[in-house]
């Protein structure tokens, strides 16, 4: 009996030792996980992100935007506030960087301005921090409640930015995701990124920016009943045409974990262009032959169309595509008001 009651009193001294080594050891520990008498707090995961507000981002930059998610539980039986303003910090050895105010909700980017946790109560808040790839830091959390006395203790969360270099590298996939897009669909080209970061119904796609250029050339044909092989044919050379002269400039402008926006600088041969260019074959055939019968002459200007495709020149877009993305299933999915614009631009052939 006597034995039981000294390791209970052994225990008990041991704990009230410990408590009185200070408040260092309970606020600051070697993981991503710290605790004090307000607040126990939590790293829950990161993520490079990129905001409209930095006008995108170089996939060669050692610094990135780093949203960090951290579980926050109020010890305490009061609300307390816990804000960008002035109870977070970044700790670089002695340098602390304040937060970034970020707000791009259009692609999941906001943190908590208000900051406040009700007692008792366990809630996520995001921060954002400017910081360089590869190296560690300390998130410095610093309460303020009514119920303390004293000013509450700053708890300390370990940051190693190196376990998020996978989303580093993955920033501009959603552009990448955008050309690859295009190439497939519209120039008929294969890349490698397409089944690697797209998600798109590949035929219905395919066979709406055909019609797009089968109702132009209509069109442009004065009507003319071209046949349906000789359609294909013509836009196979189209398709080829743009793969060997359109350019793509995709960039991504705002990224969140799984929605982004790109703007598409781009060029595109012109239907406009091609329309002018078979109205003067069929003006040539009917001055060389005397005849006002357009649809003779129209069947021989679709004649010359691999002539025109090859003598058309690229022209730049007097605009810039906005387009809207999310992730599903691990893919990039496009808006579908995108789509409309592309069939515009890579279809129709209207810039």
């Amino acid at each position: 009996m006597w034995k039981k009651l000294s390791i209970v009193g052994m225990s008990s001294a041991l704990a009230l030792s410990l408590a009185a080594c200070g408040s260092e050891s309970s606020s600051k520990e070697e993981g991503s996980s710290s605790k004090s008498d307000v607040i126990e707090a939590t790293i829950k995961d990161a993520a490079y992100v990129i905001s409209s507000e930095d006008d995108g981002q170089s996939v060669d930059s050692e610094t990135g935007l780093l949203e960090v998610n951290v579980k926050v539980t109020n010890k305490t039986n009061s609300s307390i506030m816990l804000d960008s303003y002035d109870g977070v910090k970044l700790y670089d050895g002695d340098e602390q960087i304040e937060p970034e105010n970020v707000y791009d909700t259009e692609v999941g980017l906001d943190d908590d301005s208000s900051g406040t946790i009700g007692g008792k109560k366990v809630k996520n808040v995001k921060y954002y921090f400017n910081v360089e790839k590869d190296k560690s830091y300390e998130v410095g959390l610093k309460p303020r409640t009514k119920e303390v006395e004293d000013e509450a203790e700053e708890v300390m969360l370990k940051l190693d930015t190196k376990k998020y270099d996978d989303s580093f590298e993955a920033l501009q996939d959603p552009a990448k995701a955008v050309e690859a897009y295009v190439k497939t669909l519209y120039f008929g080209e294969e890349d490698k990124n397409y089944d690697k970061l797209v998600s798109a119904d590949k035929e219905k796609i395919e066979e709406q920016a055909k019609e797009a250029f089968v109702d132009r050339m209509s069109t442009a044909t004065s009507g003319t009943n071209v046949d349906d092989s000789e359609m294909n044919k013509m836009y196979d050379t189209y398709k080829a045409t743009l793969a060997e002269k359109a350019k793509l400039e995709p960039k991504v402008v705002a990224r969140g974990k799984d929605k982004a926006e790109v703007k598409l600088k781009y060029s595109s041969v012109s239907l406009s262009d091609v329309y002018d260019s078979l109205g003067d074959y069929a003006k040539e055939y009917m001055e060389q032959n005397a005849t006002f019968d357009r649809e003779a002459a129209y069947e021989y200007a679709v004649t010359k169309f691999d002539k025109i495709m090859e003598d058309t020149d690229a022209k730049n877009s007097s605009y810039d595509m906005t387009i809207d993305l999310k992730l599903k299933d691990g893919k990039w999915e496009i808006d579908s008001s995108a789509v409309k614009d592309f069939n515009t631009a890579f279809g129709e052939g209207l810039l």
